[in-house]
């Protein structure tokens, strides 16, 4: 983006006196008379630098709209053309197939070096900048309440066993328990009694 300065000219506008212009200017820079006097004192002056047009442009007008003669002055960046010449690239260090480069100070030293001879520093190997590998997720195993399987083959004899992910054997325990009802009630009840027994023991991972 294009700033702007802000150049007094060092005089008053036609209509003007210096006299008239002075007080007005110190009040308008908030400087003491005899600095304003100076800015009148017929050498072109810079009072303000790096605005933005707008605001250079409002600068000219208040202090025009007193007399002061002024303008805004596009800044233009001044570039020392030696000291941005571009130096000439460094010279590339080559190493042999038996030799490698200081991971501190970039010397080219033997491939076997443990200890860099130029900083003294202990090289690192690519072994050891490998980071160690992740442990293996351990499977997931699913978590079941001995009370909640009784209490389900309590309702419905084999849903403990199915709840606990052993389906076949539920359908089973329903089959018998049954059976064990229609032939007779103390059989059945029996049985009821060690199939609830069985849903709330055991590890169903097993």
């Amino acid at each position: 983006m294009t700033t702007y300065r802000i150049v007094l000219e060092g005089t008053t506008l036609p209509g003007f006196d210096a006299e008239s212009v002075r007080p007005q200017l110190a009040s308008l820079t908030k400087s003491a008379e005899d600095v304003a006097g100076r800015l009148l004192s017929g050498q072109s002056s810079t009072v303000k630098r790096g605005v933005d047009q707008a605001t250079g442009l409002r600068y000219v007008e208040a202090l025009r709209r007193i007399g002061v003669a002024c303008r805004a002055e596009a800044e233009t960046l001044d570039i020392d053309i030696d000291a941005t010449s571009t130096s000439p690239p460094a010279p590339q260090i080559e190493k042999r197939p038996d030799e490698k480069f200081c991971t501190e100070c970039g010397a080219v030293i033997n491939a076997k070096a443990e200890i860099c001879p130029k900083c003294g520093v202990r090289q690192i190997t690519i072994a050891q900048q490998t980071p160690p590998a992740a442990p293996a997720p351990s499977p997931v195993q699913r978590k079941w309440s001995p009370g909640v399987a009784a209490l389900l083959s309590l309702v419905i004899p084999g849903a403990g066993q199915m709840y606990k992910g052993k389906v076949g054997a539920g359908l089973l325990w329903l089959l018998c328990v049954a059976i064990g009802y229609a032939a007779m009630v103390v059989p059945g009840l029996i049985l009821h009694l060690i199939c609830i027994f069985n849903a709330a023991s055991g590890d169903p991972a097993k």
